[in-house]
């Protein structure tokens, strides 16, 4: 050190003053105790150099502190400088050495009084002693006992938010101290998480100073950017204001969460159902911006998580002010995802993503605390109808043969929220048993129906597809495979309707519409399921419970089937379902999987990857309440009424199944059995499943062997296989552990039942490798049911080639034809009688219908007549024969099957334009009368007494009928009533 520097100078040493630090004060509970933590190491006096730190033991709570410090040793001779020791008692009694913590301090006597060299305190509260005399209690009174700050005897409290002028946010920190009182100070500074609050924009902590009568300092919200989600308090410390060194301790308000509260942590669904609501809470008011509409004082979350097992009714809410309750709150609803997939009990965090939306510097990235969601398992129902048609119910797992024809009832759940119903038609197949030839699935307001009835006889029965809902489809999406033979109805609550569609070839060329339905119902119409496929409640013995409430056995199929027969006022075939708007009101839910939101109702459904991307959406007719079919453009195309020859073909049928082998054909029993477990072997899927435990291969042997018992042949061996698919993929697809998962979180199904099942089984011509048939030489296709020497050929136009602008556009038509398949350059070319030709790519609708759209014609601006011939092409090069379609004005040409039109009688063609009788021409003031022209305009003013040669109804004497028939506007003449004349001029 400098040995000029004396401590003694007045400038070169510190002054610590306060009383308390006496040997003699012991502080009370309440007082603050004193501690040199951050004492600045050098030159200390005491009290203006009149009190000495003392030189023997001072025991624990002495000195305004808990551990006070003591100096051992003497005191030196003037003008001497010594080193000691500071002693400090960690014992409360005079026992020991009093000195179990030392300190070291020098001291030197500058005559009239010392001055202590010292350093920082190891902790707190550890100070100086300095003098022996008595003084006051911190909280004394009276005399010279004054205190050195306000006494404080309530917390501060921190108040609720308020809004400032609609636009900000302050928090008010009341000091609870009297009013009134001379130089009061408070200094009020804020915590965060027991983090002393600062300044965002500057890093400096936030203090205010209340002095007088002030006792409520505020908290701009903006300060808080950063700390949301953390909990706020604010600290008091009083002074007084002539001497703001001297400060209390600080006081702590009680804490207020600043941000969002989920106010439900854990959430547990069912697939089964029903929804929970999460609710959350914003603790801080959210203010508008003056001028804004008070539902923009929001702040909007996006929820988001790694699963699609749980969905969401929005993947983004908003928080706001609720009216009722005066607090800020959001809310939305979460649900098991149908998947389909015994995937048991599972946990997913959810999480609510950082804000970018509101503009608001506090609010921007602030994470909200995830709450966890635990999605519960629940199976599915599953039920087959294949071939004619064997069911595999819901709970019993053999065959059930149904050897009824008409409309039946084949599952329904009226009790869920949605109504989920399934009805089918049987009717004979050829010479066989019966078998469904059409279907409508309903769910709710949405009603879909595939129908291939043959209507006319040795007509080539194709499906139609129809929605059959008033308003159309809400969700529901429609798919069909490549092959364009299968057809996926997904509802939105999970179902499934999947029809395999095939046209049966028997006879003289008789060609029949036949379908496979299977259904899978969603986990929440358990128990509620009734019809064909049995009540599906885990008993396989109560399921043949028939319509009339009685229990048949599994000898009385055929008295159970009937009692499923659908009552005509019941019937949903070529019915518009009347809107209801109760099934409309559930919630759309969503997936809010890892930032990509999926709210489209079909993304419900777990089937909608049917064919792993490969399928494609199907166009389909609507059918409304004023025709009864529609067609493509959404009207008519002449719909054909089913004639007599085929009402008596069904009426007539009464199947009763042969008891006996060998069939009419010679096949014995065992021969048969031999056919159908050969053949079952080579589904494309046998490998797969054939061990599973689910699958019953007998009922298949057993209903594959009716078959070949009724039509002596395995004409119907393929469905038998496509079924033994649809059981696999059910089967395999409820297992967990057959799924991989995406980096997305995305469950990927078992590819060897899913993207590498064929089409139709390959049509048995072929062998499936990955998806893919590899057809036998001589055929081809996506199933191998082309012959590669055949080439496409129209059967029949529908609507018989004929189509009216009067009804529709015309803007495209449907055929139906043999030997087609989806290919990239699939052409219908449309000749005309001029010699011009052109070629438009078409759309396949099913393996055996294409859509073609028809060129621009003048039909439907008043031209009157347009006719082609129609071929089509699979590559663009090789056309079919070709058909004859005709675009007409039906007000003034008739036209028959034959594409042959005449004019009408009751019309007139005038400058290649059709006028229906009577139609005035107000630009010529002349009319369209055929009895004088067809092909020009006539006079408005005509004598029809004369031009007719008879007479109408006299005005002036109604018992006679020999008075001009005037029309157009025109009046009777009062004197020469043969006469017509205008009617404001009647004196003629």
């Amino acid at each position: 050190s400098n040995p000029a520097y004396d401590p003694c100078l007045p400038n070169n040493h510190m002054d610590q003053t306060d009383l308390h630090r006496s040997a003699l004060f012991q502080p009370e509970p309440t007082d603050k105790e004193l501690c040199d933590r951050h004492i600045q190491e050098g030159w200390h006096v005491f009290n203006g150099g009149n009190s000495t730190i003392p030189t023997h033991c001072v025991t624990e709570y002495h000195c305004g502190t808990k551990y006070p410090i003591w100096m051992k040793g003497t005191l030196p001779s003037v003008g001497v400088t010594a080193s000691r020791q500071g002693c400090i008692a960690m014992t409360s009694g005079t026992s020991g050495s009093c000195c179990e913590l030392t300190i070291d301090i020098k001291v030197k006597n500058c005559g009239h009084f010392y001055v202590y060299h010292l350093k920082p305190t190891h902790f707190c509260p550890m100070a100086y002693c300095a003098g022996e005399t008595y003084t006051c209690n911190v909280g004394g009174s009276g005399g010279q006992c004054r205190d050195p700050f306000p006494k404080m005897t309530d917390f501060p409290v921190l108040g609720k938010p308020e809004v400032v002028q609609n636009s900000t946010v302050r928090f008010p920190c009341e000091v609870q101290y009297p009013l009134g009182q001379p130089g009061v100070g408070f200094e009020v500074t804020w915590t965060v998480d027991g983090h002393t609050l600062v300044d965002p924009s500057n890093g400096v902590v936030i203090v205010n100073h209340l002095t007088g009568d002030s006792r409520t300092a505020y908290l701009d919200y903006n300060m808080l950017k950063g700390n949301l989600g953390k909990t706020l308090k604010c600290r008091v410390r009083s002074y007084f204001t002539n001497t703001t060194v001297l400060k209390s301790d600080s006081i702590s308000s009680d804490g207020y969460f600043c941000g969002i509260k989920v106010l439900t942590e854990r959430i547990v669904v069912d697939e089964k159902g029903p929804e929970k609501t999460v609710q959350v809470e914003s603790t801080i008011p959210i203010p508008c911006n003056t001028g804004h509409a008070q539902d923009e004082c929001k702040i909007t979350f996006s929820v988001d998580t790694h699963t699609k097992d749980a969905m969401f009714s929005t993947c983004s809410y908003d928080i706001k002010l609720d009216p009722v309750t005066g607090k800020y709150l959001g809310s939305f609803k979460v649900t098991a995802t149908k998947d389909f997939v015994s995937d048991g009990s599972q946990t997913h965090e959810v999480s609510f993503n950082p804000i970018v939306s509101f503009n608001h510097p506090v609010w921007s990235n602030y994470n909200v605390h995830p709450i966890h969601v635990t999605t519960e398992n629940s199976e599915h129902g599953h039920c087959n109808a294949h071939g004619d048609p064997h069911m595999i119910r819901m709970d019993y797992r053999g065959q059930t043969n149904v050897y009824v024809t008409g409309e039946l009832t084949m599952y329904e759940c009226k009790s869920s929220n949605k109504p989920l119903q399934v009805q089918v038609k049987t009717w004979p197949c050829g010479h066989y048993h019966p078998c469904i030839c059409a279907l409508v699935a309903r769910e709710g307001n949405d009603a879909v129906q595939i129908d291939m009835c043959e209507k006319r006889k040795n007509q080539h029965a194709v499906p139609e597809l129809t929605i059959l809902s008033e308003r159309g489809l809400d969700g529901t999406t429609v798919e069909r495979d490549r092959s364009g033979k299968k057809f996926f109805i997904n509802f939105p609550s999970g179902a499934r309707v999947v029809a395999s569609t095939y046209v049966l070839t028997h006879g003289h060329n008789e060609k029949d519409g036949m379908m496979d339905v299977d259904i899978q119902a969603p986990p929440d119409n358990k128990g509620c399921g009734q019809g064909i496929c049995g009540l599906w409640n885990d008993n396989p013995h109560d399921d043949l419970l028939g319509a009339d409430g009685k229990h048949y056995s599994n000898h009385q199929i055929t008295e159970f089937a009937n009692t499923w027969r659908v009552k005509p006022s019941e019937s949903l075939f070529n019915q518009v379902l009347t809107y209801q708007p109760h099934y409309s009101v559930q919630h759309a839910y969503c997936t809010c999987s890892n930032g990509r939101v999926d709210c489209t109702k079909g993304s419900k459904n777990p089937h909608k990857r049917n064919c792993n991307g490969k399928c494609r959406s199907v166009r389909m007719s609507r059918l409304n309440r004023h025709h009864y079919r529609r067609y493509s453009d959404d009207d008519i195309d002449g719909e054909v009424p089913v004639d007599d020859v085929i009402i008596k073909k069904r009426q007539n049928f009464n199947y009763k199944p042969p008891d006996v082998f060998p069939t009419t054909t010679g096949i014995s029993e065992d021969e048969a059995r031999g056919i159908c477990q050969t053949g079952l072997s080579k589904a494309t899927l046998y490998t797969r499943c054939h061990n599973e435990p689910g699958m019953n291969l007998t009922a298949l042997v057993d209903s594959c062997m009716e078959d070949v018992k009724a039509s002596g042949s395995d004409l119907f061996l393929v469905t038998q296989l496509s079924t033994f698919d649809s059981l696999c993929q059910n089967e395999v697809m409820k297992k967990l552990s057959n799924y991989k998962t995406s980096p997305d979180g995305d469950l990927i199904p078992p590819l060897d039942v899913t993207d590498h099942v064929c089409p139709n089984q390959c049509s048995l011509r072929g062998k499936c490798f990955l998806g893919h048939c590899s057809c036998q030489p001589g055929y081809t296709g996506v199933d191998c049911s082309i012959n590669s020497n055949d080439s496409p050929s129209i059967v029949q136009i529908r609507g018989d080639g004929l189509c009216d602008i009067r009804r529709r556009p015309c803007l495209q038509t449907n055929i139906i034809a043999e030997n087609i398949m989806e290919t990239a350059n699939l052409t219908c070319r449309f000749d005309q009688e001029s010699g011009n030709s052109e070629m438009l790519a078409a759309e396949l609708v099913s393996a055996w219908e294409i859509l073609c759209f028809v060129p621009v014609h003048g039909v439907s601006n008043g031209n009157t007549l347009q006719q082609y011939n129609i071929s089509i092409s699979l590559d663009g090069t090789n056309f079919s024969s070709p058909h004859s379609f005709t675009v007409y004005d039906s007000v003034c040409y008739q036209c028959d099957v034959t594409g042959s039109c005449h004019l009408k009688n009751d019309a007139c063609l005038i400058g290649g334009h059709c006028y229906p009788s009577g139609y005035t021409n107000t630009e010529h003031d002349k009319v369209c009368d055929p009895s004088r022209s067809q092909t020009e305009w006539s006079n408005t003013a005509v004598d029809h007494y004369t031009a007719l040669s008879t007479g109408c109804q006299c005005q002036h004497d109604p018992s006679s009928y020999n008075c001009a028939c005037c029309r157009n506007g025109g009046c009777q003449c009062i004197h020469h009533p043969n006469k017509c004349s205008e009617c404001s001029v009647l004196g003629c």
